[in-house]
């Protein structure tokens, strides 16, 4: 299935990674090969995330964040890739 990921869910990835490679040189990098392992997972099993009302959450292995995402008639958007500490929801207006 074709995945979409929402401009400020790459924004999120992009931020995320380089903020984890300036913590420790090249976890940005697994950091990106953990979303897109996740989002390869989703393609192939969109419904492999926990159901959480309108979205489903995929955990990244190896790292405290989620891939959250709405499973659609023809493709799968990303909305969000959102540390597990961060506010429930805080991209609900993406879903529009």
């Amino acid at each position: 299935m074709r995945i979409e990921t929402h401009a400020e869910a790459d924004r999120e990835l992009l931020e995320e990674s380089r903020y984890l490679n300036e913590q420790r040189s090249g976890y940005g990098r697994r950091f990106i090969a953990a979303f897109e392992h996740a989002t390869d997972l989703i393609g192939q099993f969109p419904h492999i995330g926990q159901k959480r009302g309108r979205v489903r959450v995929k955990s990244m292995l190896g790292f405290r964040h989620n891939v959250i995402y709405n499973v659609r008639k023809d493709s799968i958007l990303v909305v969000a890739v959102a540390h597990t500490s961060r506010k429930w929801g805080y991209w609900r207006h993406r879903l529009r």
